[in-house]
Order: C-alpha cells, then sequence, then structure tokens
C-alpha cells in the first residue's frame, strides 16, 4: 500500500467520540442552551466526529447536502468559486459555528467548505434536523439566533466592500475574527490576552475581502508600522484596540448574539 493510499484527509475520529455533556465548545454551539439532562438525547443524533486534515474539502459547493455539521476543533473557509476559478470566502467558520445549513433552491449545498487547520466536526445527518429542532425548542431559537447573527455579519461585509477602503475592510475582519475566537475558542494557543491563534494567510485574507494577495501585505505591514497589530508565528495582537474599530468602524455588537425572549 503507497503512502498516499495510507493518506485520509477525510476520516472518523478514533472511539470513544466527545460526550456533549462534557464539550468544551458547547456554550457557542447549537446546544449552548440544552439543559444538561437533555444532552444525551440530542448526542443521539449525531452520527460521529469526523477528523479533517489542513488544506481539505469538507464539502464541494453544488453537492447534495447529506450532512449539517457543528465545528469542534479548528478552522474553516466557506466560500464560493466564480466562473473564472477564482475563490470568493463568504465567511470563516470558528469552533462552535453550525455548518452546511444553507442550500440553494434546486436543493444543493451554496458553498464549499475547506480546512485551514486541522479540524474536527460533529455530524448530524441532514434529514434528522427537523426532527431534532422539533424534540427541543432550545436548539430551534439557538439556531435561529445563529443565523441571525450571520445574517448580521455578512450585511456588514457586503456594505464594506462597497463603500470602505482596503483598510478599513482588512481592519475589519482582524476585528471580527479576533472577538468571534476570543468568544468561541476554550483553548487559545497564544496566552496573551490580546491575542489568539490567527492560521489565516495572507492569500485567505485576500480572498475574503476581495483584494490582490500584494495589495494585503502592504496594508498588514502599514497597520504593523502604524502600532495598531502584531502579526507572529501564527498569532494575532491587536495593540490599539479602540484605534484600529474606530478605523473599521467597528463595533461589538456586530457579532453578538441577539436575545430572543
Amino acid at each position: 500500500m503507497s503512502k498516499n493510499q495510507l493518506y485520509r484527509p477525510v476520516r472518523l475520529c478514533p472511539q470513544p467520540h466527545t460526550q456533549c455533556v462534557h464539550c468544551q465548545v458547547r456554550p457557542s454551539s447549537l446546544f449552548s442552551n440544552v439543559p444538561e439532562k437533555r444532552l444525551p438525547e440530542m448526542q443521539g443524533f449525531r452520527e460521529a466526529q469526523l477528523e479533517v486534515s489542513s488544506g481539505q474539502i469538507l464539502f464541494h459547493e453544488g453537492e447534495q447536502p447529506h450532512y449539517v455539521y457543528t465545528l469542534f476543533a479548528g478552522w474553516v473557509a466557506l466560500y464560493q468559486t466564480t466562473h473564472s476559478g477564482k475563490r470568493q470566502i463568504l465567511r470563516f467558520g470558528l469552533p462552535g459555528d453550525f455548518i452546511g445549513l444553507q442550500v440553494s433552491g434546486n436543493g444543493t449545498v451554496a458553498y464549499a467548505v475547506e480546512a485551514l487547520t486541522d479540524a474536527v466536526f460533529c455530524t448530524f445527518k441532514y434529514e434528522a434536523l427537523a426532527t431534532m429542532l422539533d424534540s427541543e425548542n432550545e436548539v430551534a431559537k439557538r439556531l435561529l439566533v445563529m443565523q441571525i447573527r450571520d445574517s448580521n455579519l455578512c450585511q456588514h461585509h457586503l456594505m464594506g466592500a462597497g463603500r470602505k477602503s482596503a483598510e478599513e475592510k482588512i481592519a475589519f475582519l482582524l476585528l471580527e475574527l479576533f472577538h468571534r475566537a476570543k468568544m468561541q475558542n476554550p483553548d487559545p494557543a497564544c496566552q496573551n490576552r490580546d491575542s489568539i491563534q490567527f492560521p489565516l494567510t495572507q492569500e485567505d485574507i485576500a480572498d475574503a475581502v476581495g483584494l490582490s494577495k500584494i495589495h494585503v501585505n502592504r496594508i498588514l505591514k502599514d497597520l504593523v508600522n502604524r502600532g495598531y497589530i502584531l502579526c507572529d508565528h501564527k498569532c494575532l495582537t491587536i495593540v490599539q484596540e479602540a484605534e484600529l474599530a474606530k478605523l473599521a468602524e467597528f463595533d461589538l455588537s456586530m457579532i453578538t448574539a441577539p436575545r430572543l425572549g
């Protein structure tokens, strides 16, 4: 058997899989408001946990959806591909995010998902989603809240694409990811409270904000030189948050989940 045959970019995690009652990302996940006594019932809907290697695709745009996913660990990119073959990143997925729900009118998945780091997903059958939502009202409410949050954030990025400068768009993205990672990552690799693990490449940032990699490189260097940020050893440090937020027209309420009821 060859080395390539031994390498499986998408594979089942070894047993035992993480129990929902012990899940570190549950506070930011679909099941955050489920009473502990009902977690075993919700776990019964989970098919498995999958490991996806960095750089590999979980699913492709245009596929029929068989599963939906909670991202348990790692960073991923949700993206579409233009007719010319260019990648447009719609958003970045962080631990706790629910992925795979959006489908097109023809019933296919509206985007592809690539692992930007080694990632772990909890998988649920797409066809079982309605039953899961019916069985626990708190899950249905939480899903609505998460979708409202993602829709609001998408609108802010859309406005930025048409109205903000390149510098403002990148500053907004850095602050968004900084605060989302702080909220959602229970085990940060960077110990400084003003830092987060930041695995994105300049190409990832470019594909998210619609710029060239050279342009992104120039702006990041300028933000570093002005003392706003530090990027080193896959960590992002926000040095002057107030100034960066003013530049980006960023407010923390833009990424926090709304309260219902």
